[in-house]
């Protein structure tokens, strides 16, 4: 029950090309819509937040920012 996202970019037509591009990749623990093996097909540098959904980033995204840019 979701919009497609028309212009958005599928990450595995890109992997290789910024493969060599310092990446992290966080996903929800509860993510239903983007699941954590959908992540890890094209990268292995996935952090997995525990109790956050596709939509609730809201509520630990400063949490997650501030240990990566602590």
């Amino acid at each position: 029950k979701l919009t497609p996202m028309s212009d958005s970019i599928n990450p595995i037509t890109i992997a290789k090309q910024i493969a060599s591009t310092p990446q992290i990749h966080y996903v929800g623990g509860e993510d239903k819509i983007v699941p954590e093996q959908i992540a890890r097909s094209f990268s292995d540098k996935v952090v997995v937040v525990k109790g956050v959904t596709h939509t609730s980033w809201s509520d630990k995204w400063k949490k997650v920012v501030s240990e990566v840019f602590p």
